[in-house]
C-alpha cells in the first residue's frame, strides 16, 4: 500500500499537507515542524513506514507508525498532535483543518479524529510506502478551508463540519496480554513486515503461516482472563 503526502503550505515553523491516497482521494491533512528550525520536517522521498505502538506521557498508548531510514534521525513517527512546534520533535500530525495560531504561527485541529480515519484507511496494514512530494503556493492570510491546498489550482474545497471527539482504540496494555507475551508478539509482527516488504511473499508464504499461527496461540493461551 502507498499513501502520498503532499505538502502545500511552507511557512518558517510550520508545514502543512494532506494524505492521499494512490488514486488521489483525501485522507486528511497534516501538519509538521518547519523547514528551518530545530528538529525540522524530514526530507521529500519515498519512506516504508511499519506499524509500531505511540504511548502518551499519561500512559496511554494507540497504534503508530515509524518512519523508517529517514536520513540522520530516528523515531520519526506519524500520530495525534496539533501544534508540531511544541508537541513534535520532526513527526507527522494528523488532522481535519489548518488554521492560524499556535507557536508556529499555524497548527491543525481535530487531529484524534482525523488520526481514526488515518488509521481506518490502512486497515490493520502492518507497513505501508510513505511519499512526501512538495507543491508549495503562498501562504494564506486568512484560514484556508478544509484542507490546506487540494492539488487543483483555482479551487477552494467545502469546509465540513468535523465528527464528534472520538478517541482512537488503545493497544491492550502489557498489563492485559502479559509484559513478555506483548513484547515477543509486537516484535513478530514487525519481523513479519519487514519480510514482506523486502521480499517475494510466496517464497514465504508457508513460513509466515506458520508464525501466525504460533502467535495466535501464544495470544491465545497465554492471555489472562478478564
Amino acid at each position: 500500500m502507498k499513501i502520498i503526502l503532499k505538502r502545500t503550505l511552507n511557512t518558517p515553523k510550520f508545514v502543512g499537507g494532506v494524505f492521499l491516497s494512490e488514486d488521489g482521494k483525501q485522507i486528511c491533512v497534516s501538519g509538521e515542524r518547519g523547514k528551518n528550525v530545530d528538529h525540522p520536517c524530514i526530507p521529500p522521498g519515498d519512506y516504508v513506514c511499519f506499524l509500531q505502538e505511540h504511548c502518551q506521557e499519561n500512559g496511554k498508548c494507540y497504534p503508530s507508525y515509524e518512519i523508517k531510514d529517514v536520513p540522520n534521525r530516528t523515531n520519526i513517527e506519524i500520530h495525534i498532535l496539533n501544534d508540531p512546534v511544541t508537541e513534535s520533535l520532526g513527526c507527522i500530525g494528523t488532522g481535519m483543518t489548518v488554521v492560524k495560531g499556535g507557536a508556529g504561527g499555524w497548527h491543525i485541529s481535530f487531529s484524534s479524529v482525523a488520526y481514526k480515519k488515518f488509521i481506518s484507511f490502512l486497515n490493520g496494514h502492518d507497513w505501508f510506502t510513505l511519499s512526501i512530494i512538495e507543491d508549495f503556493g503562498p501562504e494564506p492570510t486568512e484560514d484556508p478551508e478544509l484542507p490546506v491546498g487540494t492539488g487543483v489550482s483555482g479551487t477552494t474545497p467545502v469546509h465540513e463540519k468535523p465528527p464528534p471527539f472520538e478517541e482512537p482504540t488503545p493497544v491492550p496494555s502489557e498489563e492485559v496480554i502479559g509484559s513478555w507475551v506483548g513484547r515477543l508478539y509486537r516484535s513478530i509482527r514487525s519481523w513479519i513486515a519487514r519480510v514482506n516488504a523486502e521480499f517475494d511473499r510466496t517464497k514465504w508464504e508457508k513460513f509466515l503461516s506458520f508464525m501466525r499461527d504460533i502467535i495466535s496461540i501464544l495470544a491465545g493461551v497465554l492471555k489472562p482472563k478478564i
